[in-house]
């Protein structure tokens, strides 16, 4: 077996058989602390801790930022570079008692895209899911939202740690 593999183009040969390595815009964030939420409301998820940003394409504040001469919305992603991305969203819930339902969502550029999750079932622990977007590298961003409902009690997403709230995107494919 011969593996080449050409740094500069992201291009690599296995056997003879040439396939493109994507050098692209990605990001991980998560919630750095618990987000309180108004009931059986659609909310965008507060991921204000980055982990990485390898374009600078991720807002993780509350108001709208200039990044790569992009106006980006408040805790959205806008990647610079047009392509197919790959989206993942978590969240670990925090619903007091009387659990009803809960629903993560991803909206493209403003509107509701995918419904990555929902229950209905016993309170959840936590959900997560991913879906494939194509974004075009100028005017499309994407932004995670969730909603719970309860009963009774706090209704809220847990964060403070990596592994509890998160939204992440990773260029799989070129436009």
């Amino acid at each position: 077996m011969s593996i080449i593999l050409d740094g500069t183009n992201g291009i690599t040969s296995v056997n003879g058989a040439a396939s493109l390595c994507v050098a692209g815009p990605a990001f991980q964030a998560y919630l750095g602390s618990n987000q309180t939420i108004t009931n059986a409301s659609t909310t965008v998820i507060q991921c204000n801790t980055k982990e990485f940003d390898t374009a600078g394409a991720y807002n993780n504040t509350s108001s709208t930022a200039t990044l790569n001469g992009l106006s980006v919305p408040a805790w959205s992603f806008m990647p610079p570079v047009a392509g197919y991305y790959q989206v993942s969203i978590g969240m670990q819930l925090s619903t007091g008692t009387g659990f009803q339902r809960a629903y993560q969502w991803i909206y493209k550029t403003g509107s509701l895209y995918k419904r990555v999750q929902d229950t209905s079932a016993s309170a959840p622990v936590s959900m997560e899911g991913s879906v494939l977007v194509y974004l075009n590298g100028s005017t499309d961003y994407i932004t995670a939202y969730g909603y719970v409902s309860t009963t009774t009690g706090t209704v809220g997403f847990n964060g403070g740690s990596i592994d509890l709230t998160y939204f992440s995107a990773s260029m799989v494919r070129s436009a």
